[in-house]
């Protein structure tokens, strides 16, 4: 990589590092959705970066266009509480405990995760072709095209439930 594109790629990490840490931190569920969205069209700019077009597609595409969308269809049919509504939680309470031993276990993960990629050995395992469109459809229309149907299956009757639940019933 040439020293502008890193510059670029550590500018899209800090907005995609900001944008998870208001995913977080935020009170209204919909404007964590939001966030979200810009959370992972970040993690898109990324594999943009690495020269994984068809991975950064598929991120926007997936993620960022279909399950937030599903994310925020269900929360705008169930309702919200607004942040005057929810409760504070107090420092020592176990969800604060808890979160902090993930965060440091995930902090941990990391480092190791970048230890690792340093590794000369790394780019040896990777095909030449590998993040392009041609392997992807491949697998997709190979033996994998039941389990890529079947999935769009399951979000399908997750939002069917999701509506039936919510539905007034009439006497």
């Amino acid at each position: 990589m040439n020293p502008p594109i890193e510059i670029v790629g550590a500018i899209i990490a800090g907005l995609t590092l900001a944008a998870a840490v208001m995913v977080v931190t935020s009170k209204v569920p919909i404007h964590a959705a939001c966030f979200l969205i810009l959370t992972l069209v970040g993690v898109a700019g990324e594999f943009a970066v690495l020269e994984a077009h068809t991975l950064a597609v598929l991120q926007v595409l997936v993620y960022a266009g279909a399950i937030v969308v599903l994310i925020a269809f269900v929360m705008m049919l169930m309702g919200t509480k607004l942040p005057s509504d929810l409760e504070d939680v107090p420092i020592n309470s176990w969800r604060v405990v808890v979160g902090g031993v993930m965060s440091v276990a995930m902090l941990g993960l990391l480092s190791y995760a970048l230890s690792a990629a340093r590794n000369p050995y790394a780019e040896e395992r990777f095909p030449e072709e590998y993040g392009h469109l041609a392997g992807l459809g491949e697998l997709l229309l190979g033996p994998y095209v039941f389990a890529f149907e079947a999935i769009s299956l399951v979000l399908l009757v997750g939002i069917v439930g999701a509506v039936a639940l919510l539905k007034e019933r009439k006497p």
